[in-house]
Formats: structure tokens, C-alpha cells, sequence
């Protein structure tokens, strides 16, 4: 995928990429957090991410504050799967963040989204079309998490409990 400005992103490149996020990020949240940002970016089809920001004070505890220019939503008949890099080359993702897909996957998420948009003063936000986008996307995150599951290792777990969720 080339992202707004015809930038291709090193995720998208470098498909070992996820080996020097870990070596860069050994310790506190910030995979993790990537892989979250990513999920989230995947479902609502927000393909032009490129910056984030940390609080230095927090040290590695900071959360990742990612700052964009809310494209989301465009086109809900393509589904940008290089989004969702940080997700399948580091096939790890928080025990929380999966319990809360599988939770609302099944069309949960769209009528939860339907529901809280219709009372914006702007609606209707989103049409039809968009929220089956985000139930095909969701079902599509959880079937690989579950294939991650299926492919790994004790040594290399899947779902990491982390006192950041």
C-alpha cells in the first residue's frame, strides 16, 4: 500500500519489522499499543497513520498518542490490509483487546456504533455500507488473532496479559 503522499511506510516494507520494534521497545507497552492503533486504524479503514508521540516524563510507561488527520471511513468496499502489519508480523496482541473483539464481533459493534452515532447532531455519520465495512473488517482481525493462536509457540504467546489494558 502506498499512504497519502505516496509514502510507503516501513511496516509495510519490511515484513521482519516487528523484530526491531521488540528490540527497539523490550520492556513497557508500545508494541502492543502499535498492534492496538493498528486494529483500530484496520476497522475504521484509516490508511494514512504516520506519527505518533510519546509523554518522555512517563518513560517507557507512556502511552503512544497518535495524532492524525481523520480520514477514516472512506471506502467501505476495500479493506487496506497492510494496516494490520504490526498485528500479523508480531502476532501478539493484549488478552483485553482480544476478549473485547470476540465480544463485539457478529454485528455487535455496528448496531453499538449505530446507536451511539444517531444521536449526533450531524447524523447520519456513517451509512449502511460502512458499518457492515467494520463488521467484515472485525470478523477479519479476530480469524487472525485465531490463526495466530493456532500457529504459536509456548515460548511466543499470542494474548500477553500487561498491566498497560
Amino acid at each position: 500500500m502506498i499512504t497519502f503522499g505516496f509514502v510507503v511506510i516501513r511496516w509495510e516494507s519490511d515484513l521482519g519489522y516487528c523484530r526491531f520494534v521488540k528490540r527497539a521497545f523490550p520492556e513497557g507497552p508500545r508494541v502492543l499499543d502499535f498492534v492496538d492503533v493498528a486494529i483500530f486504524d484496520y476497522l475504521t479503514g484509516n490508511a494514512d497513520r504516520h506519527h505518533y508521540e510519546t509523554y518522555s516524563a512517563w518513560g517507557k510507561d507512556s502511552s503512544v498518542i497518535m495524532l492524525d488527520n481523520g480520514k477514516s471511513f472512506g471506502h467501505p468496499f476495500y479493506d487496506e490490509g497492510t494496516i494490520l502489519a504490526p498485528l500479523f508480523q508480531c502476532c501478539m496482541v493484549r488478552y483485553e483487546t482480544y476478549t473485547r473483539l470476540r465480544e463485539l464481533n457478529g454485528g455487535t459493534l455496528s448496531r453499538l456504533l449505530r446507536h451511539l452515532v444517531s444521536y449526533d447532531p450531524i447524523a447520519p455519520v456513517l451509512n449502511k455500507l460502512h458499518f457492515a465495512a467494520l463488521d467484515r473488517r472485525l470478523a477479519h482481525v479476530v480469524e487472525m488473532i485465531q490463526d495466530c493462536i493456532i500457529k504459536s509457540s509456548s515460548k511466543n504467546p499470542v494474548l500477553v496479559k500487561d498491566s498497560y489494558s
